[in-house]
């Protein structure tokens, strides 16, 4: 399980305060229809009265990454996939959307020719 947040170009730093309500009128792109995390976030603004001005949909967080790097829009991401981007600051933190987290699953199967990539993924992967 990891946390979900919503991040954006350091231009949106000011949304810091007064979050999640600072969120109203401002561009937002949110996962696709398909996706869980989209119903949550529909949920959490719909219980707080949030009106984001969504822009967009994606099915790829790399795009709502390089929009949110671009200045084009805030995401909402989970927060180990942007740590990297969040310590260099080309992404700021704006906050934390409680109750909502992100599932990963990870899964192997024994191959008849090993992936020595995947093998190496399997092998060093934890979750701090």
């Amino acid at each position: 399980e990891m946390p979900v947040i919503v991040c954006a170009a350091p231009k949106f730093a000011s949304l810091k305060k007064g979050f999640p309500k600072s969120l109203n009128g401002h561009p937002f792109v949110i996962p696709s229809s398909h996706s869980k995390l989209r119903i949550d976030i529909e949920q959490f603004f719909e219980s707080r009265s949030l009106t984001p001005n969504i822009i967009g949909e994606s099915m790829e967080s790399e795009l709502d990454k390089r929009l949110a790097l671009s200045g084009h829009a805030l995401i909402a991401i989970a927060e180990d996939s942007v740590k990297r981007i969040l310590e260099e600051r080309a992404l700021v933190k704006i906050g934390t959307l409680k109750g909502i987290s992100e599932t990963v699953w990870l899964t192997a199967v024994k191959r008849h020719v090993p992936n020595p990539v995947a093998a190496e993924l399997i092998r060093t992967f934890s979750l701090r």
